[in-house]
């Protein structure tokens, strides 16, 4: 079976699809307050015990502290607060996204093909513009395809044409 080799630095730490699943928990409540969902006690319990044991998990990592750092030299250094807050973020927009977006098409009545559009334009727009201030010189020297490899289109084609779908 493959293996993963982390350093002993790391090797204690919870990975961030631990923390992730507290999406589900953002997502109820988000729905809860802009759907008027109401949960019942069972539903209730469930995300209680898995904020306990995302809780439990994440307390223990802070508790931790590593014997000695075995990160390469040209490691950037690491921030478990930033990095929870990072993944904390991302909980909350992807639960509001997804509710947000139910509650678009229950209210307004509108097309999902319509509101897919419109929602892929917006972001096709902010990402190129953070791509423009971001990395703008080196886009326009080498090129906007610049570094893809066959991986990538791979990537890519089953982006756009679904190769493997989940059904």
């Amino acid at each position: 079976t493959p293996r993963c080799h982390l350093p002993s630095s790391l090797a204690h730490r919870p990975p961030p699809q631990v923390t992730y699943q507290l999406k589900i928990l953002t997502t109820a409540l988000f729905s809860v307050l802009l759907l008027g969902t109401s949960l019942s006690r069972l539903q209730w319990l469930s995300l209680a015990l898995l904020f306990a044991g995302v809780a439990l998990v994440q307390a223990e990592q802070a508790r931790a502290t590593p014997a000695s750092t075995e990160l390469a030299p040209d490691s950037p250094s690491q921030s478990y607060a930033v990095g929870l807050a990072a993944v904390a973020a991302s909980c909350l927009s992807s639960g509001f996204a997804g509710v947000y977006f139910e509650r678009l098409l229950k209210t307004t009545g509108g097309s999902i093909w319509v509101r897919n559009v419109q929602l892929g334009a917006v972001g096709t727009a902010v990402g190129l513009a953070a791509m423009v201030a971001a990395e703008g010189s080196a886009v326009a020297a080498l090129g906007f395809f610049y570094g893809y490899n066959p991986a990538v289109w791979a990537v890519v084609v089953n982006q756009r044409w679904g190769l493997v779908r989940a059904h």
